[in-house]
């Protein structure tokens, strides 16, 4: 990252730049479980491989549990070990990421449809 990031105000940040900040400080606290909403959808791609690398990473150096929501059936692909589908707050549907086809609840299967 740019030494002038460093001297920005928060108010200054892209709001790429305060999603990776507020990711930064959240690490910085070595959570045993790490929440996160959305944690890329504000990054552009080579940013958001960068994140994913971060919490690859995490996962398996250090047996960090991570919580995601995510709408990116790609992303999940890709980061997820377990996939919970969850309709109005319920979870529906528990899978692993390349079983994401058999999913039989009607609103995870729209939800699949309409994101494929």
């Amino acid at each position: 990252m740019p030494r002038s990031f460093y001297d920005k105000r928060g108010n200054d940040l892209s709001v790429g730049q305060a999603q990776r900040v507020a990711l930064a400080r959240t690490l910085a606290n070595e959570p045993e479980v790490l929440l996160l909403d959305e944690p890329t959808s504000a990054l552009d791609p080579l940013s958001t491989q960068n994140v994913e690398d971060v919490i690859m990473k995490l996962k398996k150096k250090q047996g960090l549990t991570v919580v995601m929501v995510y709408y990116s059936i790609k992303q999940i692909q890709r980061i997820a070990d377990v996939v919970c589908l969850l309709v109005d707050g319920d979870v529906v549907e528990v899978l692993e990421p390349d079983r994401l086809s058999e999913a039989k609840h009607p609103m995870a299967l729209r939800f699949l449809t309409l994101s494929s």
